[in-house]
This record gives structure tokens, sequence and C-alpha cells, in this order.
């Protein structure tokens, strides 16, 4: 039966209805047309298509599509060919350019068709997890985003186009007012702005969502919304209470309402479903009277579409392939596919799905893939731990390795991958490294270190983005691990704590230059990581339907956004294409030009295709139209008029993905050609002429050039030329003349000018000629020096053809010098000079220089001649440096910088070292305050503009220095502020300190105080012998990690350059005897008190290491003995006791159970052992050599208490107690010196 329209022509007047007021922002009341009405069974779900169909799902199951007139033009599949039921209860509609999606409560699910109707799949079941639902409700579409409301789960699920699972949201949190959770959500749609319109039926109010799930705002509880629909300018609500239809623009006001309760036009007795397009068609379903009924609204301001924000990235599946397959390899060239076999491990290849050809390579298991620039493929041979080059048909070309534990062989290789420069890494879990081959399978490097020191664990997989960038992901830590390509740690995260951007169980990785994708096996998902680390995104399931994994095992880059992942759970390989938004252009500018305005802008980072789009309006706020669409970073605009503002918005816009944010917009005015200020202007004069030269460098529209002289106040024009040069005589000799030049373009629009100054010649030299032969800029922070070194070096000549007599000299610096500096020659002879060093007493004015400063120094020769005064003068500039420059000319000026007596770096290191102790040793000390330092956030830094490898090989080079309470508060310096920082430190606690200096690069030593000749134990060059004790290199520039590594690589780094003979030393102390460490201002900032648990549980191995060399230097006599006598067992009693002392019970243990295989009655040794295997929780253990040692020493009170202890732990009261009384026989004070154990046992004694 054919449904039509019934179309009226009555007007409404629209009202509020009677509801309680909200504002509104409209004062004119708008019009609307009953635009007709039609009958349907049960009508409960609406949508409207671009074309203006408006779909209609009913009770029955049905979903049917109408046109403009009411005639029906579609009806989706109900059910497929064998007879299984497709829709059952069809409560949510959206389409999206060419597919419609329709919720069904009943089968919970999502059931997707094309625009003919036919249906295409669907996705979802049953169920409260991901990808599951209850009782679905509504769905809106995004570009390529669906979002479900998920009703009965009180959540809503967000996927990609075809059902690609992305995230889900249910709001902000538990623990937050409940506008800002979802509890039931029945209807949802998309603003143009990007945000989610939920209606919540749990309180019947509508509550507005970020895409990203961010609660941003709800409407007030007076509205209690059924039903939501969105529209260009704004959105519309069915209100329950009052039967009626509001209007809301988007900034949540409301415009009007219309409808009531009742069975006559415009009135509704439910209202189960809206829909609205973008002309003002508004559809509302009426369930109980079996009704659509459509008005036609007034339109106001629609959203702008150019400020419409892009949709977030998503992720499309594009085909299965149906194999049991374990790790792939992509090839770009052939787009080929490569596939491990599960079971033979033979190699499959697929192309576009499809497979093309199997390799089998004889008695070889393969586990790893990966393909060279020149398509050659380079296979893991687990089994016979090797490389294998094979060619496109499986011959192997070359064999690279074999088993072991060297360079370039293998235990269990693991993962394979080939950066874009050809080098090959190998992940290694049995070796726990990463080595490192040249296409040739040379071996190149190997590296195993990992996030703060510490070795990798399990290496499984390996991948290499575009910028050779390493990403290696370690099983045992669960931590992805960047690497540059010589293997130097740039970042790591993930890791194994349960948070939302750690990993459970990773299988495998995919970096492509912007982002990692790391797939999951234990999420059944992949999370996507920024290049900094950060989880940006997650995606995928557990299921067996499309883009759902099961067992996922393995994730290969392909073509473009393209990548493949194995599921051997699901038997498949799965492709996928991530849906990407590429990133706002950066840079963009316009420039105005002669009838043109030139657009330029940065190049876009992302590795895959981009286009630029640019559109263009003579108003602000547009509208934009299109003006062109290029692949390159500027464009010309010449369909401009002078005069006339133009607004530009740049976008880009990815291949096969989305667009990014409109926020670029620029704007500029063409105008008419304005020449350039004539270049190179010079001047040759004689007595009485100037001849004046320029460039002639005017594009064309010029016309001639203008040339004024300056006379008294006035600008004079004395020429006009065609040429670049003028001449003009007729002028005084020894007279300046000020001349200013202009080009003016055919539009008669004249340049800036360019000025020059000529004077004419009359003598070609003066009187008295003063000459600068040197003179050296000011460092503040050392003023006094020049008070008896001088800055500089003159020489006066006398010109004349007589003598001079009292020829006195002067030299000052304006505001800095009270006095000038003053000399007087008695006769200078003619055609004679002398030489001068000048000197300056500067005031105090010199330590307020904030900056580096130029200023004019004042050189002055005076006489008398015929009781006449003649003043020569000369002016040089130089400039005062603040006080934080240096130059390296002079190594020790460095030493001022160090200030160990400033009350900011005492409070610190006071307030740190106070904690350890009063017997905390130097290296404890120096471990604490280098961690305290970490823990405050310091970090290397190195200085943007003068790096100290630059400027440290330069002595010409002025070089910024911070002073060690600077570095202090803003947290991070070049290596030379962090090593004034430490050396200060170290010193104010009265521990000398060296500097050391090597080719571009400066770190520091400390004395322990440890007295050390050449025989001295260097505990394998971690420690430096000089000047006979050992002293301890730190890398301060790894300061924020621990200290110990700072240390050792302060030890690699000294005997590396000293074995070059490429190391200096600067003594501070002795630098201070010159360069005085500089006196600070007080000021109130203090950092931070560091706690020492805090310290300590930051970074716990450094104080067990340092534990441990301490152990090792306080036993080193005792092990010096056991050299002389391996069988001195009291030797090995005191190392033993040491060992314990420091809390290294397994190294205490060792010792007595050696004493105890040569001397079992010793009872010292037994009583120690037992001590050990009391503290490692071996209380039989304990309790036997507690028992033996009492054999051997019965008189020994304290072996019986220490027994009674250990068979009170044992809940073995009985023996503890006769243990005990023991003891007590021994000696009556032990009652009262163990007074706890004692009374523990009072009942049974």
């Amino acid at each position: 039966m054919r449904n039509t329209l019934s179309l009226l022509l009555v007007i409404l007047t629209l009202a509020g209805c009677g509801e309680a007021p909200l504002p509104s922002s409209s004062p004119i009341i708008p019009q609307m047309k009953m635009a007709g009405e039609y009958k349907a069974n049960e009508p409960q779900a609406l949508a409207v298509d671009l074309q203006g169909r408006i779909y209609v799902g009913q009770s029955d199951g049905a979903v049917m599509a109408f046109d403009q007139t009411g005639a029906k033009v579609l009806t989706l599949a109900a059910t497929d060919a064998n007879g299984k039921q497709l829709l059952k209860n069809p409560t949510g509609i959206a389409v999206n350019r060419d597919t419609i999606y329709v919720t069904d409560s009943d089968l919970q699910r999502i059931a997707v068709f094309n625009m003919e109707g036919r249906f295409l799949y669907s996705f979802g079941e049953k169920g409260g997890d991901a990808k599951e639902f209850k009782s679905p409700q509504a769905i809106a579409v995004h570009d390529n985003v669906v979002y479900v409301a998920d009703t009965d789960n009180g959540r809503i699920q967000v996927f990609g186009a075809n059902g690609v699972f992305l995230n889900s949201f249910n709001g902000d949190g538990r623990d937050v007012p409940p506008e800002k959770q979802l509890s039931e959500p029945i209807a949802i749609a998309v603003g143009p702005q990007g945000h989610l319109y939920i209606i919540d039926a749990d309180d019947q109010r509508l509550k507005i969502f970020t895409a990203a799930g961010k609660f941003v705002e709800a409407l007030p509880p007076i509205v209690k919304a059924a039903a939501l629909a969105m529209t260009s300018d704004g959105f519309l609500l069915a209100e329950t209470n009052s039967y009626s239809i509001k209007k809301f623009n988007f900034d949540n006001k409301l415009l009007f309402s219309f409808g009531s309760f009742g069975d006559g036009r415009a009135q509704f007795t439910t209202i189960t479903g809206l829909a609205a397009d973008n002309k003002g068609n508004v559809y509302a379903a009426d369930r109980k009277r079996g009704l659509v009924q459509a008005f036609a609204l007034e339109i106001g301001q629609p959203y702008p579409d150019w400020r419409r924000p892009p949709p977030p990235t998503s992720v499309r599946w594009l085909r299965s392939i149906v194999t049991v397959a374990e790790k792939t390899a992509w090839d770009d060239k052939e787009n080929t596919l490569y596939a491990i076999d599960r079971e033979t491990k033979n190699i499959l290849l697929f192309k576009d799905g499809e497979t093309v050809g199997t390799l089998t390579v004889p008695a070889s298991t393969i586990n790893a893939l990966a393909v060279d620039a020149t398509g050659s493929l380079w296979a893991v041979d687990s089994n016979n731990k090797r490389l294998l080059k094979l060619d496109r048909q499986g011959k192997i070309l070359l064999t690279v390795g074999s088993s072991g534990s060297g360079a370039g062989n293998f235990s269990k290789p693991t993962d394979i991958a080939i950066s874009s420069d050809g080098l090959i890494y190998v992940t290694d879990r049995g070796n726990r490294r990463v080595q490192t081959f040249n296409a040739e399978g040379v071996f190149m490097n190997a590296f195993s270190t990992g996030k703060d020191g510490l070795p990798l664990d399990s290496p499984i997989a390996i991948s290499v983005s575009p910028d050779n960038t390493v990403y290696v992901l370690d099983k045992g830590s669960k931590l992805i691990t960047a690497f540059s390509a010589s293997g130097q740690v740039l970042l790591a995260f993930g890791g194994k704590e349960k948070e939302p951007e750690n990993l459970d169980d990773p299988v495998d990785l995919y970096a492509n230059g912007q982002e990692v994708q790391v797939l999951d096996a234990g999420t059944k998902n992949i999370k996507v990581y920024s290049t900094a680390g950060k989880l940006i995104r997650q995606f995928s399931c557990s299921g067996n339907e499309s883009g759902d994994l099961h067992k996922p095992t393995a994730i290969t880059g392909m073509t473009d956004n393209s990548f493949a992942v194995s599921d051997t759970g699901n038997n498949r390989i799965q492709i996928f294409t991530t849906v990407l938004t590429p990133s706002l252009p950066v840079k963009f500018s316009a420039a105005p030009g002669m009838r043109t305005i030139a657009l330029t802008w940065q190049k876009n980072p992302e590795p895959y295709g981009i286009t630029y789009r640019i559109s263009k309006s003579e108003q602000e706020n547009g509208p934009f139209t299109t003006l062109a669409e290029v692949k390159e970073e500027r464009y010309n605009d010449r369909d401009v008029k002078p005069k006339q503002i133009y607004y530009y918005l740049l976008t880009a816009l990815a291949e096969s993905g989305n667009q990014c944010s409109s926020d670029n917009i620029v704007s500029a005015t063409p105008n008419t050609y304005v020449p350039t200020a004539p270049g190179g202007l010079t001047a040759q004069t004689k007595e009485w002429s100037v001849t004046l030269n320029w460039d002639a460098n005017q594009a064309g529209f010029f016309s001639h050039f203008l040339i004024y002289r300056q006379v008294k106040e006035e600008r004079k024009l004395v020429g006009k030329s065609l040429t670049p040069t003028f001449i003009e005589k007729s002028l005084s000799p020894n007279t300046t003349y000020n001349y200013m030049v202009s080009a003016v373009s055919i539009d008669e629009e004249e340049s800036p000018v360019t000025a020059l100054s000529a004077t004419t010649i009359v003598a070609t030299k003066p009187p008295v000629e003063i000459n600068v032969i040197e003179m050296s800029n000011i460092f503040s922070n050392t003023y006094k020096l020049y008070e008896e070194r001088g800055l500089g070096k003159i020489k006066i000549t006398n010109n004349l053809g007589d003598p001079i007599s009292k020829l006195k000299l002067s030299f000052t610096i304006k505001d800095m010098m009270d006095f000038p500096w003053e000399t007087e020659i008695l006769e200078l002879g003619p055609d004679m000079s002398q030489e001068f060093v000048l000197k300056a007493v500067f005031n105090n004015n010199i330590l307020t220089v904030t900056e580096d400063t130029p200023v004019q120094t004042e050189i002055k020769a005076t006489y008398f001649e015929n009781n006449q005064l003649k003043t020569f003068n000369r002016n040089h500039t130089i400039t005062i440096y603040e006080k934080h420059r240096l130059m390296w000319d002079v190594r020790d000026r460095f030493a001022t910088f160090i200030t160990p007596k400033d009350p900011l770096i005492l409070d610190f290191t006071r307030a740190v070292v106070s904690q350890f102790g009063t017997n905390a040793v130097i290296i404890q000390q120096a471990a604490a305050l280098f961690d305290a330092l970490s823990l405050l956030g310091l970090t290397y830094m190195q200085d943007p503009s003068n790096p100290y490898q630059v400027t440290s090989g330069k002595i010409d080079m002025v070089d910024y220095i911070q002073y060690p309470r600077e570095t202090l508060q803003r947290k991070s310096g070049d290596c030379d502020d962090l090593t004034a920082l430490y050396c200060a430190a170290l010193e104010s606690l009265g521990i000398r300190t060296l500097v050391v200096e090597v080719p571009g690069h400066m770190f520091m030593m400390l004395a322990t105080g440890i007295e050390a000749d050449e025989k001295t134990d260097t505990m394998n060059n971690l420690f430096i012998i000089y000047d006979n004790q050992l002293w301890i290199p730190v890398e301060t520039t790894l300061v924020g990690g621990p200290f110990v590594r700072a240390w050792e690589q302060g030890s690699s780094t000294y005997l590396k350059w000293m074995d070059k003979k490429s190391l200096t030393l600067l003594d501070i102390r002795g630098g201070w005897g010159t360069f005085k460490p500089a006196s600070l201002p007080n000021v109130a900032w203090r950092p931070p008190e560091i706690s020492r648990t805090n310290i300590e549980g930051k970074f716990p191995d450094d104080f067990r290491t340092i534990r441990k060399l301490s152990t090792r230097l306080n036993s080193r006599k005792y092990f010096d003995r056991l050299a002389t006598n391996p069988a001195d067992t009291q030797a090995l009693l005191q190392i033993g006791i040491i060992y314990a002392k420091a809390g290294e019970a397994e190294e205490a243990l060792v010792a007595f159970v050696k004493i105890i295989a040569t001397e079992p009655g010793n009872a010292a040794a037994q009583n120690n052992a037992g001590n050990i295997y009391f503290i490692l929780n071996r209380l039989e253990e304990a309790c036997a050599a507690y028992n033996i040692a009492g054999e051997n020493d019965p008189q020994d009170p304290l072996i019986w208490v220490n027994l009674a202890r250990c068979y009170r732990s044992l809940s073995q009261l009985d023996k503890a107690k006769e243990a005990f009384l023991k003891a007590q026989a021994l000696d009556q004070n032990v009652a009262q010196q163990y007074r706890t154990l004692s009374l523990e046992l009072q009942s049974v004694l």
C-alpha cells in the first residue's frame, strides 16, 4: 500500500505553551507550516538523509523510507535469503553518506544496510563487554565514527564506520553529580561543533559531552527530554510533560516551542522520535497515534560549515584473509603480504587478500620476516639461530650468525626490522639484546640497556619508524622502549601497572613515525601511543566479528595508513586502515603584493599524503568558498583587487581520511607596488663634491630615484635620476652633509629613504690621532680585575710638525666610573707615538647590569696651544656583559660561578644530608644530593644558542653560565650549569671537587677522602686515583636518573679521554684565588624539601650499590689477607660481619658457610650463619646452626637467646623456653635485656 503525506497550508504561531520559563535569545516569534502527516505502525525511530528521505522504524520490525511527497521509496530487508531475521525491534536509525545504521534492541546489535536497502552486515551481541549491547536505543554517525546509545548498559559505545570498536564512556565517573553521568541513554545526536547531545532517561535530561566523552553541560531539569534531533541552527527536544517540541540554539538558549497534548495538528499523545534536515523540515513520531507529523520551520543562522571540527581518528576494517599465520611482513614495491604459517613455518604470499604463492625454506624454522629496500626478504631462523636473506622465490642468498652470545650470534631471536637506511635490527630474547647489522649482514652494534639503565628483560618485537627511531617491545617489563639508531634510550612507555596507558600482554608493535601501535593480546586490542609515549587512543576488542581479536600475534604496517593483524584464535589476518585527521597546518601567512597575495605555510608532519584546501572570503566570518586544493605549501591568489581585504582559511585533508580543524584564518590587503629602499648606498668625497652610488636592483614597475639633502630642519630635493648614481658639486670642504635616496614606482608610490652622511675632505689626518689597538669587553662578575690588569691598549700619535707638551689622556665609561682614568705625557714629539694600557675603577652601577649592554667609552686627549684648549676625542664601543657571562680564554674564570657559601645552596644541601646522619660517608652524601636534585626535577637542557660543546672550544665566544641557585630554581641547565651546581653543593659540605673538561663537554669529580696509591683497587675503574686518594667522576648531565649511572658514565668518559690525553682538570679552589665566588643577594625562595624516604624509594638501587661498594672498601684489607692466606677464617668472619651489617645477607652467608665448611665447630660462624638464616626466614636452618653453635660454645648466653627466638618463630614454645632458661642460667640480666621475649614465654615458663 502506498503511504502519502497529506500536505497542509495551515500556518501555526509558535508559543511557550505555558512551561517554566527558559531564557530566549530571540524577541521574534517565528512561524511554522504544517507540512504533512502519514500513518505508520507504531513509529518509534526516525532519520533523514541528505536527499531528504525520511526513514521510519516501526515496532513490528519494519524500516521504510519516504520521499518529500510522502511516497514510500525503500524498505530495508527484514530477513535474509535463508529467512533469518535481520530486524526485529528497530529503535534507532542513522544515515551516513552511503550507509544506513539501525539499532535493534531485541536482537541486541547494529544492522547495516546500503542505500538500496540491502543488508550488508551487523555487529554486536547481547552482553556488557565491549561491542556488546543491552537494549541499544539510538545511534548517531559523524563522518567515519559511529556512536551507539547502549541504554541498559548505561553507556555510549563508539565504533569505526564498519564496526571496529574504538571506546566507550558513561560520563565523568561515579563521584560526580548525576548530570555528569549516564545511566540510561536513549537518544543521541552529534552537533556541528562536534559535541554529543545525549538524553538520559534516568533523569530525562539532555547532557552534552565532547566526542572524547568529557562532560560539557546539562540542560536544566525543568526540560524533561524524550527525543532529540539536530538542525543546522540548533537542536530540537521533545518534552514529555508538555507534549511539546522545543527549539534551542547552540548556546542552549530556548528559542521557541510548539505542540501540546491531543489528537489534532501539532498535537501528540507521545513523542517517540524526532528527525530534522538542514532545510527546516522537522518530523515527529507519535507511537500511540501511529502517526508521523511533518513541520516546516523557519531557519535561523546556520552553524558555519568552516567552523565544524573534524571527527576523531577512527579505524576501518578492510578485509580478512583466512589463514593461521603468525608474524607478517609487507613488501611495499610488490604490494605483497608475507605471512608465516603457524604449523608448517612456510612463508605464504598474499596480494589483495588472495594467496599467490608459498615459499619453503628447507631445514629452517622461520619465526619473523622483514623486507628490505631492494625487495629481498630477511627471515629469522629460530631453530638454527641465524638470519636468512632470501630472494622473492625463497632462495637463500645469505646466512648471518649462529648459536651463541657473541657479537653477531643468537640465542632466541624473536623479531626483525629494517630501517630506511638499510640497517637490520634483530631482537634476541635469549641474549636479552638487540643487534644491528648492515645490508651485507655484517654485525654493527648491539644494545641491551633500556629505561633507567636497566637491562632488557625479554625483547620479543621490534619496529623502526621512518625517522629511524627503533621501538623495542620487552615482554618481561611490558615496556616499549624507543632507541636512537645507535641504541641510545630516548624514552620508554607502557609497563605492567594496571593503568589505561599500560599493557597487559603485548605481543607486537608497529611504528609509522607519527604514532606507535601496540598489539595487546591480553586486552584483545591495539593501543596507539604518540611518539612521546602518550596513549592517544585504543581500538578493537575480544570477539570473532570483523575488527575483533581473539588470539592476536602480530601487527605489520602496510601502504599509507593500512596495517595487518594476525589472529591465530580467529584463524585470519585482518587488514585495517586508520582514518586519520591530520594536524592543523602551522605558520600560515598571507603576504600582500602588487595585485597579488602570496599564501605560505609549513609542511604537515604526517607521513601519509596530504592535500591543502584554501578557502576565501571577503568577510571575516565567512562564508568561505573553496579557492584551490594543492599539494605544495604555497599558493598565489592573483584574483584580487587592490585595497580590498581578503580572508583565507587553510585546512589539511588526509588521503582516505578526514579534514583537519578550520582555525587557520589569515588576512591581507593587496596594494599598489611600493619599491624597496635603495640598497648599497655609498659616497666618495672630495674637497668640494660628493658622488653617491647605490644598487640598481629595483624590479619592474620602477620609475626613477629621488635624492634629498638635509638643510637645517628641512629635507631638500636636490636631484632626480634614472640611474643609480648622483654627483653634487660646489660644496664646502671639511663639512658633513646628510643625504637620503628613495625609489619611486610607476604608481607614484615612494619607497622609504636610505640615508648616508658624507664629509668632504680638507686634511688627511687630525693633529692628535687616537688609535685603539685593543679593547676587551667587560665581564661584570670580575670587574675588580680591570683595576690592575686593565681592559685595553691605545696608541697616541702626534701628527703635527711640533712637539706637544703636557698632553693629558683620560678614559671613562659614563655612569660606570665615578672618576676617569688619567695620565699625562710631558712631551710627545712630532710623528711620535706612545702606547698606554687603559685601566678602570668601576662603581657599583656595574653590578646592576642585567643584560649585555653596549656602552661608549670615551678616550680624550687635551693640551693647550697659545692658551687655547685643544681637545681630541675617540669613542669606542664595548659590551658590558651581565653577571652570567664568561669567556673560556681563562678557564679559572669558571670558579666565580661556583658559590658554596650561597645561603640557598647551604640550606638545601644541609636539609638533604642531615637526614642521613652524621656517620654518612662522602659517597652516601654525594649520592643523596645527586638523587635529591633528580627528585626536584632537574634535567639537562642544552643551551639552544650557546651550547657548551660549541662555546668551550672557542676562547673568543661569550658563554652564558647560570649560578647554582638559578639552575636549582629553573630545574635545568647545560653541562656547565649542572656541574657548577653539583660542585657548589658538595663544596658547601667541605667535599673537594674538580671540574673535568674533555673536548666539547664538562663534568666533575669529587674526592672520597680515601687514601689510595697505584695498587689500590678501583673497582674495575669505577674510582679514579688522583692526588693520592680515590675520586668519583660524575656525569652531571644524567641528573634525573640515579647517581650510580652518572658515576659509571663519568668514570667511562674520564678514562676514555685520559687515554687520548685530551682531558684537563680545573681546580676550583685554586681558581678562587683569582676569581672569587660571586656574592649574590639574598632571596626568599627555597626549593621544596626532599625526604630521605622519597630519595631511597625513587633510587633504591643507588643506595644498595653504594652499600655494596662501601662494604667492599671496608672489607678490602680482609680480602687482601685472604689473598695471602685463603684459610684465614678470622678474615672470612670479619667479611661476613661487614656484609651482614650492610644488609647484604646472602653475601654474608657465603662467608660464614665457607668457614663452617672447614671448621664445623666454629661457634661464631655457626651463630652468625644462624642470624642470617633467621633474617632470610629460613628458620629450620637457623635453629640447626644455633644448636651447633651452642654445642661448641655452651657458655655464650646470646647463642641460647637466638635459639629461643628462632623456636618461638616456629611456634615450638617448649623448646624456646628450654633455650631461654639456659641463657638465664648463664646471665641473670638476659630476662631484663630481652623483656619482650621473656614476657611472651612467661606462660610457658
